[in-house]
C-alpha cells in the first residue's frame, strides 16, 4: 500500500500548538495521530508506508467512514 492523502497545513498547526504547549510546560494527551505528530514535533523519525515495510496486513487508519464512525477498538 501506499502513502494516503496528507495535509501539511494540519501537520504545521499542530507541531506549533504543540511546540507552543510544550514551551508553557503543559500536559499533553497523544493518541492515534497525536502521538506520530508528537514524536515529529519532538525530531522523531515516522516510516510513511509502514505497511510495505512490514509485510503484515495492519489497519488502515485513512479510513472512508464517517468522523463519527467508529472504525477500530482501543482497550485503555
Amino acid at each position: 500500500q501506499k502513502l494516503g492523502s496528507i495535509c501539511p497545513e494540519r501537520d504545521t498547526f499542530e507541531i506549533s500548538m504543540i511546540q507552543k504547549m510544550l514551551a508553557r510546560d503543559k500536559p499533553i494527551l497523544a493518541i492515534c495521530r497525536g502521538c506520530q505528530i508528537l514524536s515529529i514535533a519532538l525530531g522523531g523519525d515516522m516510516y510513511q508506508d509502514i505497511f510495505s515495510q512490514m509485510g503484515v496486513p495492519l489497519l488502515q487508519h485513512g479510513q472512508k467512514a464517517p468522523r463519527w464512525h467508529a472504525t477500530h477498538f482501543v482497550n485503555v
